[in-house]
C-alpha cells in the first residue's frame, strides 16, 4: 500500500507536517494524516477527526473506490492536531487490525438495494442500543433503503455499515423489500 511506504519514508525522516490524500483524478482533497518529528499525532477525513479520520482514511483505501495520491506538506503541527501518538510500528498494527475488521465488514454489509423494517420483538425485548444503531433504527422508522441511511447519516461508511450489521445479529431488523438499482 503506498499510504504506508509514504508514511514509513517521512517517519524515518522524523517529518513534521501532513501528507494530505488526494482523489487522483480530480485532485479533491479527501484528508489528511498529521505527522510530528515521525509519529503520527492526527488525521482528518470528512468530518472526523483524530481516529475516527483516520479510520475513515483507511476505510477509502481497503474500499478501493478511488485511486488516491499523496502530497506531504511540512508545516508546524497545532496542538489541535494532536489526537494520539503513534509509531510507525504501532500504526502497522492498527493497520492491520483494521483491514482484518474492513473484510468481516465486507462480507456481512447488506445490499444497499434493500428496505429495511424493525422486528417488533426486538422493541420490547431487545438488548441496549449504541448510538449509531439509534440513529439507524430512527431512519428506519421512515420507511427508508439502505442506500438512504448511507446518504442521510454523517457518519463514516464503515461505522454505518458496522452498526447495521450489528442490529442485524441482534434480530432489529428485517428486510420487507428488495428494489432493483439501476
Amino acid at each position: 500500500m503506498e499510504l504506508l511506504k509514504i508514511l514509513t519514508e517521512h517517519s524515518h525522516l522524523s517529518f513534521t507536517g501532513r501528507i494530505n490524500i488526494l482523489d487522483d483524478s480530480t485532485s479533491q482533497f479527501i484528508g489528511a494524516i498529521f505527522l510530528k518529528e515521525g509519529r503520527i499525532v492526527g488525521a482528518e477525513f470528512s468530518s472526523k477527526s483524530g481516529k475516527k479520520g483516520l479510520m475513515g482514511i483507511l476505510y477509502q483505501y481497503f474500499n478501493a473506490t478511488k485511486k488516491l495520491k499523496h502530497i506531504p506538506e511540512p508545516e508546524l503541527i497545532e496542538d489541535a492536531h494532536l489526537d494520539f501518538n503513534l509509531s510507525i510500528e504501532q500504526f502497522k498494527h492498527l493497520m492491520k487490525k483494521f483491514f482484518e475488521d474492513f473484510k468481516i465488514l465486507k462480507k456481512f454489509e447488506p445490499a444497499r438495494n434493500l428496505k429495511l423494517d424493525i422486528n417488533p420483538h426486538f422493541i420490547s425485548n431487545g438488548p441496549t442500543l449504541t448510538s449509531d444503531e439509534y440513529k439507524i433504527l430512527d431512519l428506519i422508522c421512515g420507511g427508508v433503503k439502505i442506500s438512504d441511511i448511507y446518504n442521510q447519516l454523517e457518519d463514516l461508511e464503515y461505522e454505518i455499515s458496522q452498526a447495521l450489521i450489528s442490529l442485524r445479529k441482534k434480530g432489529a431488523l428485517k428486510v420487507v423489500k428488495s428494489y432493483i438499482i439501476e
